[in-house]
Parts: C-alpha cells; sequence; structure tokens
C-alpha cells in the first residue's frame, strides 16, 4: 500500500513538475512575442514615416517644377519687357538721349530761329500751309495762311517768350526739336507733289505753357498713351495734312521708334465726306458709311489726321512697368499690328 501512495505522489510530482516546466515555456514564448511584436509595431511606425517623407520629397519635388517653371517665365516677362522698352526708347536715335538743357534765353532763340527755318524748308519743299476749323472734316477748305504765319505748335511764343522755369523751358526745347523732326519727315514725303499742313498741335509741358499755348494743345481724350504708365515719359503730337496716299504713306513709314503712331484718320474729298479711322489700335468706321467707303488711291486728294507719341525717358522699373502697361502694349500689337492696318487699308 505504501508503495502504491508513493507511486502516485512520484507521478504527481512529475505532472506538476511537467505543468511548471511547460508553464515556464509558455511564459518564455509570450516574452519573446512581445518583443518581436513590439519590433513590429516600431518597423510599421518606421515604415509609415517614411511613406510620409516620400510623399513629402515628391510634393516638394513638384513644388519645385512648378516653382521653376515660374521663375522662367518671370525671367522671360522681364527679358522681353525690357527688350520691348530698349526697342520703344531707341537711344541711339533718340532726341532726349542727345538733347542738353540750356538757359531759358537760348531755348528762346532757338524757338524764334527754328520757326522761320521750318517755314523755309516747307516752302522749298512746296508744302503749304491750310488752316482748317475743323480737322474732322474734309469740305472745310480753311484759310490759307503765309508762311510767316505758321508756327508749327509754337505760334504763341514766336516773339513772345513768359517766365517760364528752366525745367518747363527745357522741355519746350525738346519739343521743338522733335517738331523739328517731324517737318524733316514731311519734307521728305513732299515728293513733288501738293501737301499742305493743316495744324500741328502738341500737348503743354508746364503751368506757364498751359496758360499760353492757345489752339496749339492737342486734344488726347480717350487715347491710350504708354504716357499714362508714370514709368514711361512721352511727349503727344497731332499732324493734320492734306495730300494723296504716298505723302501718308511716306510719312508714316518714317516713324520709327521712340515714335508712336496712337491714331491714324484718313478723309477722302468726295461729295459725301467718308472717314476711315485707326483709333486705339482697332480699325473702325462708323456703321452708316460702311458700305459706302472706297479705297483711297493715289490720285485723290485725302485729309490725314495722326496722332503720334514720342518716348523720350523710361524709368526702368520692370515691375511696375509690368504690372501698369496694359496687355497690349508688347511691340507687335503698338507698333507692328498699327503699321500693318494702315498699310493694309489704306493700299500702303
Amino acid at each position: 500500500m505504501k508503495i502504491i501512495k508513493s507511486k502516485y505522489f512520484i507521478l504527481i510530482t512529475l505532472n506538476i513538475l511537467v505543468f511548471l516546466t511547460l508553464l515556464a515555456i509558455l511564459f518564455s514564448n509570450q516574452s519573446d512575442l512581445s518583443e518581436e511584436m513590439e519590433v513590429l509595431n516600431k518597423l510599421s511606425v518606421e515604415n509609415d514615416g517614411l511613406a510620409e517623407a516620400i510623399f513629402k520629397s515628391k510634393s516638394i519635388e513638384r513644388d519645385l517644377i512648378i516653382s521653376q517653371n515660374e521663375k522662367n517665365k518671370a525671367v522671360k516677362l522681364v527679358r522681353d519687357t525690357q527688350n520691348y522698352i530698349d526697342n520703344l526708347l531707341n537711344v541711339q536715335e533718340n532726341l532726349n538721349s542727345k538733347y542738353q538743357n540750356n538757359s531759358i534765353s537760348v531755348i528762346n532763340g532757338e524757338i524764334n530761329r527754328l520757326l522761320p527755318s521750318l517755314r523755309q524748308r516747307c516752302e522749298q519743299a512746296g508744302i503749304s500751309f491750310n488752316l482748317t476749323t475743323n480737322e474732322n472734316s474734309f469740305g472745310n477748305e480753311g484759310n490759307g495762311l503765309k508762311n510767316k504765319d505758321f508756327g508749327f505748335s509754337f505760334a504763341s511764343y514766336d516773339g513772345f517768350w513768359p517766365n517760364f522755369n528752366k525745367n518747363e523751358a527745357n522741355r519746350l526745347g525738346l519739343q521743338a526739336a522733335i517738331v523739328k523732326q517731324i517737318v524733316d519727315f514731311l519734307v521728305t514725303s513732299a515728293l513733288d507733289e501738293p501737301l499742305s499742313i493743316e495744324s500741328i498741335k502738341r500737348e503743354s509741358v508746364g503751368e506757364i505753357d498751359q496758360k499760353f499755348i492757345g489752339d496749339s494743345k492737342i486734344d488726347l481724350t480717350d487715347l491710350i498713351l504708354l504716357g499714362h504708365n508714370e514709368n514711361i515719359s512721352t511727349l503727344a503730337f497731332s499732324i493734320v495734312l492734306r495730300g494723296n496716299t504716298n505723302h501718308a504713306r511716306n510719312f508714316v513709314n518714317q516713324l520709327r521708334p521712340p515714335y508712336c503712331l496712337r491714331k491714324f484718320t484718313a478723309f477722302r474729298n468726295i461729295s459725301k465726306q467718308k472717314s476711315d479711322s485707326l483709333d486705339s489700335f482697332v480699325l473702325s468706321t462708323e456703321k452708316s458709311m460702311e458700305k459706302d467707303i472706297l479705297p483711297i488711291i493715289n490720285d485723290i486728294e485725302s485729309k490725314f489726321s495722326l496722332i503720334i507719341e514720342y518716348v523720350y525717358d523710361v524709368d526702368y522699373d520692370i515691375d511696375a512697368i509690368i504690372n501698369v502697361t496694359p496687355n497690349h502694349s508688347n511691340n507687335s500689337a503698338i507698333e507692328n499690328i498699327l503699321i500693318n492696318e494702315i498699310k493694309s487699308n489704306f493700299n500702303f
């Protein structure tokens, strides 16, 4: 009996030992499993971080590409604007780059000498003067002017000189130099055929000039001008001529930068007044006249009204010019389109 009990005791003891051993092994495996799970969790977190880093890297790469494209566009815009300004100012031929500021008395003397000189040049070229009261019609024949009466927009200062300050006087001096060149263009355009100047007008250059400029002041109502940009300094002139198409064509062809043609109007000498107008870069006519318009040909006398803007200085603040200048103020739209429209519509 004792032997049987002893066997049972041994068996129970062995079972307990086996159980404890298995229990120990189980706890040991659970610890290893926990460690492995912790490692897996860390790897998962690192993987998520790597994926996020890759996503951010791709986003940065896309942003860099977009930024580079925007930079290239900005560089091209600045370069194109710079080239446009350089072409528009045309320093080599710009009268302002050659003009030297003079004393007020010197400018007075220059204008007094200039007027008879221009009258003589016109007379030698067969150019006459015909003052009309209405620039927008052809029928008014006007009053023929003697050479000594035409003032080329400076009639108020022919023998009279108010108390200008030096800056205003020198602006007048620059205008006089431009008008002289415009008259040179007209003389070249005369071609030994009848040509008359009906008016040359300019904008005032200061408070004193505004008081005395009189009928020589140009009307710039509703015109788009480069001078509206505060970084671009211009002087505007209007010229009204009576002649034929060759006169107008030859004159327009000489208007290279810094001259910019802003408006061109032609009135035909036929029984019923008709006109074609190129205003603010758009060729337009009154609807009621469209069906009656006839092409200008060389032997039809016409009246031509032109408004010209002369660019004499530019402040090279590219950002300001880009932000203020209208979109149509690029070289092709301002110069080439306008000239091409004139040529195509008036047989130039």
